[in-house]
């Protein structure tokens, strides 16, 4: 079974040596610096040959004192790669920071290895929603509505339960400003492919749809500016250069720029002040991963979803006993055979608790059974993680890093820190 990994790459004294690491974080391990992050890879030796799924690259040239890198799962939101870029950059000085694009990590790899590079194998899958209707319909209540004011039975109720920018209900935020001056506000799931485009009458149909309130940041994904009267448009967000070409491409006659942080921008042009995130709270949204120092292979991640589910499963089951136990307390109620009741109701919560752990020993069994075939290929030398393993340590080092940047500390960010990066990190042990 092909398993996800990293190739990395150092270059010192004119030769290359290429690495490969299954299942790697890489911005965990760049950040603790250039000589940790050699020394982490040194201890797993080279790489026979190169991965077929590409998780991440790093490319460290010592000659010239430059790392280029990628990941696929890049951190969601461009404030977060902003400050995680800060403290990269203080982490190797003297080096020359550049982001590889997602959609050019294969042909990274190919070219430094010499291997044959396929174009098409290189694609970027984008499943962003064909038109406005389609990436409206999934965000704003009342889109699945038919021409009878009846909502579709197909779709889920509790989609429309959640209101535009909201928790569960993140998305693309646009603002247009008319030929007049007049300011308004769209949300959709993502910026739809006849946006980016240009195709047809897309800007009636966004402004065709129901206007929002301006949004906090914390629940944009990336931002869209329209400015009628200048002709001018404003992206900011994840889709980087590639997308900004996109729109320079279907919007000829517009001016089309990028913002690293747009959303005060935005705010700006729209007149009102907005609910920015503080630095504290960006920071909580990925510190968790830095610090984590547990390999992420697939055992751990189900070993933690395991934990949760067991979690929601318990609840359950008490949930069960209290409706399987119910009709027998009001038998004791009326009839007064109050010992009797509990006598059985001690029997039902043995036999519900028997019956929870067999189900459980057979639920670990599977999927121990399914990881033991690979758990001896997963083994590997080389540390589970770069930097220091002493989790004490790896908060020093990493409050000293912070408070160099002029960043939060660890203690303000703490309060940010995401639930589900704890659970699957360890960190919430």
């Amino acid at each position: 079974m092909s398993r996800s990994a990293a190739c990395c790459v150092l270059i010192r004294d004119g030769q290359q040596h290429c690495y490969v690491d299954v299942w790697a974080c890489l911005r965990r391990e760049l950040i603790w610096g250039p000589d940790e992050f050699e020394a982490w890879l040194v201890a797993g030796g080279e790489a026979d040959e190169e991965p077929e799924d590409l998780c991440g690259v790093a490319v460290v040239d010592f000659d010239t004192k430059v790392l280029a890198w990628g990941e696929v799962d890049s951190l969601p939101r461009r404030r977060a790669w902003l400050l995680y870029s800060q403290l990269l950059q203080h982490a190797w000085p003297g080096f020359s920071l550049s982001e590889i694009a997602s959609s050019d990590l294969q042909r990274v790899v190919c070219d430094l290895l010499d291997l044959p590079f396929d174009p098409e194998d290189d694609e970027e899958w984008d499943d962003r929603p064909e038109d406005v209707q389609a990436a409206a319909s999934d965000f704003l209540p009342g889109m699945w509505e038919d021409d009878d004011g009846d909502e579709d039975d197909d779709d889920e109720e509790d989609d429309q339960d959640e209101p535009p920018f909201s928790e569960d209900n993140q998305g693309a935020w646009v603002t247009i400003v008319d030929e007049t001056g007049e300011v308004s506000q769209r949300g959709m799931v993502e910026l739809s492919e006849d946006v980016l485009s240009g195709k047809g009458s897309v800007l009636a149909e966004l402004i065709a749809l129901q206007p929002v309130d301006l949004p906090a940041e914390k629940f944009v994904t990336e931002g869209l500016l329209f400015d009628q009267q200048q002709r001018r448009m404003v992206y900011w967000g994840q889709g980087g250069e590639k997308l900004v070409r996109k729109l320079q491409t279907g919007w000829p006659d517009w001016t089309v720029e990028t913002l690293l942080d747009g959303y005060l921008q935005q705010c700006q042009a729209s007149g009102q002040a907005g609910v920015p995130m503080s630095d504290a709270e960006v920071l909580g949204g990925f510190l968790p991963g830095l610090l984590s120092n547990k390999r992420l292979d697939m055992a751990n991640l189900l070993g933690a979803m395991g934990g949760s589910l067991k979690k929601s499963a318990i609840k359950a089951t008490g949930c069960l006993t209290f409706v399987l136990a119910l009709p027998i307390l009001l038998v004791a109620v009326f009839t007064g055979l109050w010992e009797e009741a509990g006598y059985a109701l001690l029997g039902l919560v043995v036999i519900v608790v028997i019956g929870f752990k067999v189900i459980e020993a057979k639920v670990k069994s599977k999927i121990q059974n399914v990881l033991g075939s690979s758990d001896d290929a997963m083994q590997e030398q080389r540390p589970p993680v770069a930097g220091p393993m002493d989790e004490a340590e790896r908060r020093k080092r990493m409050d000293q890093m912070l408070k160099a940047c002029q960043l939060p500390t660890l203690a303000e960010a703490e309060p940010y820190f995401d639930d589900v990066q704890q659970m699957l990190l360890g960190l919430d042990d």
